[in-house]
């Protein structure tokens, strides 16, 4: 397994200057946040070439902010989808590998998921002939309890995969299991051919996306039942202001320390 970590826990540096500190530390990788960069002023293909110096993978994390590709507003979800695309486009540019994206939620309280599944389902098909020609691995997040997500369970994970639409493929998130339900139940039932990518962060006390071993979350128990060929990245999340470069270096430790005890 590789370790990345979130692009947000550095927030205020460049994307350049973010990559050099996570090889200092010795991650594996950088998930880069589309709203990061855009805030920043690096070139895609600098941000590709100092990647390749520093032996880094990366992967990007989609627009979500504010955005809703299954909206019954066709204005926003036609801008939600647009950004999207872009940001498929930017993941090719940097060179990275894998894109992660939000799947989209209600657009009010008298939604459900009966009628908004079949907008996911096209959504996808939409992702996945968009991206067709371009080297990238898409995945679609499964989303933490809150209102008006709806892609949350491992029922909801293979309602989409028997879709089968090329390319497409999850990001589990364990700390969005854990709001959700038993999180090393859904573990259990997720066929691991349909996982591509992990996000990890603690959980509990109420709160979502703690810095690891501050929450409730069995973290080891998780990640032991992930398999021991899964190659790809357990990326930390969890960016608290002020805590960034403080975590980034604990965050690791402290992962790196649960793979040691991982049977």
């Amino acid at each position: 397994m590789k370790i990345s970590f979130s692009s947000t826990f550095l927030r205020d540096f460049s994307i350049l200057e973010t990559l050099s500190r996570a090889s200092v530390v010795g991650y594996d990788g950088v998930e880069i946040w589309a709203n990061h960069f855009y805030n920043q002023n690096d070139k895609p293909n600098d941000i590709k070439n100092r990647a390749k110096e520093l032996n880094l993978e990366l992967t990007l994390h989609a627009p979500s902010y504010d955005l809703n590709p299954l909206s019954s507003n066709e204005g926003i979800a036609k801008e939600s989808k647009k950004q999207i695309f872009d940001a498929i486009v930017l993941c090719e540019e940097i060179g990275a590998k894998l894109i992660v994206i939000h799947p989209g939620h209600f657009s009010s309280s008298q939604d459900t998921k009966e009628n908004f599944f079949p907008r996911l389902i096209e959504f996808a098909k939409e992702v996945s002939e968009f991206s067709k020609n371009i080297d990238v691995q898409v995945t679609f997040e499964m989303m933490e309890k809150r209102p008006k997500e709806f892609f949350q369970t491992s029922k909801d994970a293979k309602r989409l995969i028997d879709a089968n639409i090329e390319g497409i493929s999850l990001t589990v998130d364990i700390a969005h299991l854990y709001t959700v339900g038993d999180e090393k139940e859904m573990l259990k039932e997720l066929n691991p051919d349909w996982i591509k990518h992990i996000h990890i962060s603690d959980s509990g006390y109420g709160k979502t996306h703690l810095p690891l071993g501050e929450g409730e979350v069995d973290l080891l128990g998780a990640i032991e039942l992930l398999p021991n060929d899964f190659d790809g990245f357990l990326t930390i999340e969890a960016a608290i202001i002020g805590r960034g470069e403080e975590l980034v270096k604990k965050n690791f430790n402290y992962i790196k320390n649960l793979l040691k005890e991982k049977k």
